[in-house]
C-alpha cells in the first residue's frame, strides 16, 4: 500500500505543479491541495532517506512526524515570511499540513513506531 501511496502522491503533486496554469480550478483549491500534499511528500522522502542511511528495518516513529510538521510549519508560516517579502504568512496552512500529517499516518499506520521519540532497534 505504500508503494501505491507514493506513486499516487507525486502524481498527483507533479500534475497540479506542470498543470497550475492550464485549469482552472480556484487557486484556493491549489493551494490548499499542494499544502496538504506536502507533509506526506516531505515524509515519504524523508522515510526513504532515514532507511537508506539506517536500513530497511528502519520505522519512522511518531515523534518525528511532529517535528516534520512543527519544522515545516515554523519554517513556512512564520521565518520566510519574515525574510522574504514574496512569502506570505497564512494560519490556515499550519491546519492543512497537519492534514497531511495525518494522512501520511493513517496510510502509513502499519509501518510507524509507534512510540513517540524513542530510537528504532536496528
Amino acid at each position: 500500500m505504500k508503494k501505491y501511496f507514493i506513486i499516487l502522491v507525486v502524481l498527483l503533486a507533479t500534475s497540479l505543479f506542470i498543470s497550475k496554469n492550464a485549469l482552472h480550478y480556484s487557486p484556493i483549491f491549489i493551494n490548499i491541495l499542494n499544502d496538504i500534499l506536502a507533509l506526506p511528500l516531505i515524509l515519504l522522502l524523508l522515510d526513504i532517506a532515514m532507511q537508506l542511511i539506517y536500513g530497511y528495518k528502519y520505522k519512522m516513529n511518531l515523534g518525528l512526524v511532529l517535528l516534520t510538521f512543527v519544522t515545516i510549519s515554523i519554517l513556512f508560516e512564520l521565518l520566510f515570511p519574515i525574510i522574504s517579502n514574496k512569502a506570505i504568512s497564512d494560519p490556515m496552512d499550519i491546519v492543512w499540513y497537519f492534514a497531511g500529517s495525518l494522512i501520511y499516518l493513517t496510510v502509513n499506520f502499519k509501518n510507524i513506531n509507534k512510540t513517540f521519540w524513542k530510537t528504532n532497534p536496528l
